[in-house]
């Protein structure tokens, strides 16, 4: 008994050792393949850019008359082009995913990689690792464009130093990772980069608005406030909203999401291509 026992622990080690090897194989080749493409390259740059641009138009406008609440510095202004890339991350993640099954692709990944939870994985750590940073990035560069385009005589222009601030620029760059990553999930339940593009800007765009109308006053306002969208409006908005969650309860709801998500994208893969 004792030799066998003493014979198996090393080939559990052995497997062991082997399983994170090939993980992190696989873990670098998605790495390559996903940054070396000129479409991911092109995505991250538009949306590191999305955020500053449209947000310093649109502050052109506001900065002519008076902020509709002056007690509330620009990072809402500096933020408030996440309306769109939101959008364009959430969508990179769903085509990262999508399009492997529309060009046919996934049958050299699945040999490549048979392991599936592998596949799903890998591209998670990998998209989240890209639009984390450029969602900080763009961020900063927003606050800093927008803050100097207001006259700082009529205009609470804020400090990069400010707690609120940093807060609100991490919050958003979480935000945009859990919208990439939802996307990432969508597209392996999907397979259609269709439905895929579609399901990711309604759920952005228009399920809050079809809840609001939808749903009892009542049960809108108990509930709503749990979809991605709404959660995500918690943590970047630097000031107390009661019709939001707190930043720690909306990012929680967040990590549900992407959670469930992954997981049943990652349950159906395995089902469905095996």
């Amino acid at each position: 008994m004792n030799t066998s026992t003493s014979s198996a622990a090393p080939a559990a080690t052995s497997r062991s050792r082997a399983g994170r090897s090939s993980w992190v194989r696989t873990l670098r080749g998605e790495s390559i393949r996903f940054f070396s493409l000129r479409s991911s390259q092109w995505t991250l740059v538009s949306a590191l850019l999305s955020t500053a641009a449209l947000a310093s138009i649109s502050t052109t406008f506001w900065s002519d008359g008076e902020p509709v609440v002056p007690e509330v510095g620009h990072t809402v202004q500096a933020l408030s082009g996440l309306v769109v890339t939101q959008v364009i991350l959430g969508v990179m993640g769903a085509l990262m995913m999508a399009s492997e099954y529309s060009t046919g692709s996934i049958t050299t990944t699945t040999l490549a990689v048979p392991t599936r939870h592998w596949q799903l994985t890998s591209k998670a750590v990998v998209l989240a690792a890209a639009v984390f940073p450029v969602g900080l990035a763009g961020g900063a560069l927003s606050f800093f464009a927008t803050g100097a385009l207001l006259d700082p005589q009529s205009h609470q222009v804020q400090s990069i130093a400010d707690p609120d601030v940093l807060a609100s620029l991490l919050g958003s760059a979480v935000y945009l990772t859990a919208i990439a990553l939802l996307g990432l999930g969508i597209g392996a339940l999907s397979r259609s980069i269709a439905s895929s593009v579609a399901i990711v800007t309604g759920g952005i765009y228009i399920l809050p608005e079809l809840a609001r109308v939808v749903l009892p006053a009542s049960w809108y306002d108990s509930a709503g406030a749990y979809l991605p969208s709404v959660a995500g409006e918690a943590l970047w908005t630097p000031v107390e909203n009661p019709d939001l969650l707190s930043a720690p309860m909306a990012a929680i709801t967040l990590t549900t999401w992407v959670v469930a998500i992954l997981l049943a994208g990652g349950i159906v893969m395995m089902r469905r291509d095996t």
